[in-house]
């Protein structure tokens, strides 16, 4: 699978959050994804639902013909209480 994302958006979130997306790609290709659900505002995005750093966190993603491309990585209370 072909995992795509914006290198300037990865260099921000680094900064900002303290995570990246190799991070993620990481979780994924390991199959340790806590789960994947649809995105409740924007219909073609999928939600895939990662623990970083011991907390919960949500990563939008776009599903296309080359794969999937990663839009941003937040952390979620809401997600945290479930997961």
């Amino acid at each position: 699978m072909n995992i795509r994302w914006s290198e300037e958006k990865n260099a921000i979130l680094k900064l900002e959050r303290g995570v990246s997306f190799e991070e993620v790609e990481e979780i994924i290709y390991a199959g340790s994804q806590l789960d994947i659900i649809p995105h409740p505002k924007h219909l073609h995005q999928k939600i895939l639902i990662v623990r970083l750093h011991g907390y919960v966190h949500a990563v939008p993603y776009v599903e296309d013909e080359d794969g999937m491309f990663l839009k941003t990585i937040y952390p979620n209370r809401d997600l945290q209480k479930i997961y």
